[in-house]
């Protein structure tokens, strides 16, 4: 089943997939083109925003559990006992997708996955693993993670800082490239399924009975928070300080978090235009000061680029962006402020 919102969760329209096999994951890297993967190597796209799904072939027989994209360049596929690589080249507008399995040392169940850099990468499975690469997938090396239990969820903020979380209520967390793990007290004994920061100090793990669990202060203290539901919850997911989680008996749930940033209708900030296809300018009520800093990320939150900025000089070149959905912020010595940008050719 695949479903989609146009309204931020408060109505949700049925898809037709295509498939009546289970799918995990799905991920846009563009407005109108998206995928999703699932049970028996299911691998489904879309380049209308959902209206039509086709079947692509992967290759992959068992499963194909874990989907993440950067930038249109690095693909990975994590399943079952296996990691899988997807390279999708851009060339005539036409789109060419091969999936090649690699060899990632360990026959385990692997789980989770993230790249925080376009060569970093982490993944996570059962009995306590952890792989890092740091050639693109090309190699996977094994860490010691001081645990044996499942590991579900694997998530980055930066290269050295992340955290992973499994069975039992464990969560472990690095600030050094995963080269020594520390755990951290959940408060609970439920199965946590998924991780999510939206920035170094507030993230939110969600899992088994309908746990919910939020930090404000890097997993320092992991809060329970009542939602409503025991049902087990699969994924979390933020754009932005808006979040979605998932699971069971097609359970969603949304959220605002309050982080210490102000609203945009406090300070008027504007981005045209928006899409744009090779830059924008920036407009904002306030006088900026001449040591603003521009900030753009991608969805995984990922910081692709970085400039001084001034309110003389408001135009910003992205032609080296590809096509997608990207957030701008703002810093300067009193505050920041955000905005979503579509990047559209």
């Amino acid at each position: 089943m695949i479903l989609k919102t146009t309204n931020g969760g408060a109505n949700w329209i049925s898809q037709n997939s295509g498939t009546t096999n289970d799918l995990f994951e799905v991920y846009f890297p563009a407005p109108d083109t998206g995928y999703a993967v699932g049970w028996l190597g299911t691998i489904v796209k879309t380049t209308d925003g959902g209206q039509n799904w086709d079947t692509l072939t992967s290759g992959n027989y068992t499963s194909v559990q874990l989907f993440v994209f950067y930038r249109c360049q690095y693909r990975l596929c994590g399943g079952w006992f296996r990691i899988t690589e997807h390279r999708i080249d851009n060339e005539n507008d036409r789109w060419r997708a091969n999936w090649t399995q690699q060899t990632n040392g360990s026959y385990k169940q692997l789980s989770g996955v993230h790249f925080p850099a376009v060569d970093t990468g982490y993944a996570v499975g059962n009995t306590g693993t952890i792989l890092k690469t740091v050639d693109g997938g090309n190699v996977w090396s094994p860490q010691t993670s001081g645990t044996t239990s499942l590991l579900r969820s694997v998530q980055f903020i930066d290269t050295d800082t992340g955290y992973t979380v499994g069975a039992s209520g464990k969560i472990l967390k690095t600030i050094n490239g995963g080269q020594t793990w520390t755990s951290q007290i959940s408060g609970t004994f439920n199965t946590l399924f998924s991780v999510y920061f939206i920035d170094a100090q507030n993230g939110i793990i969600v899992g088994d009975n309908g746990t919910i669990l939020q930090t404000t202060n890097g997993g320092g203290n992991w809060i329970p928070q009542t939602n409503g539901t025991g049902n087990l919850l699969l994924y979390v997911h933020f754009i932005g300080n808006t979040g979605f989680a998932v699971g069971e008996s097609g359970t969603i749930l949304k959220t605002m978090l309050s982080v210490d940033l102000p609203e945009l209708s406090q300070t008027t900030f504007s981005l045209y235009p928006n899409p744009t296809s090779n830059g924008f300018t920036l407009q904002s009520d306030q006088k900026l000061m001449s040591n603003a800093v521009l900030y753009i990320y991608s969805r995984e939150g990922k910081q692709i680029q970085e400039e001084h900025f001034s309110s003389e000089s408001p135009y910003t070149d992205i032609s080296n962006l590809e096509n997608g959905l990207y957030l701008v912020e703002l810093r300067w010595e009193n505050g920041s402020i955000r905005q979503r940008l579509i990047v559209n050719r």
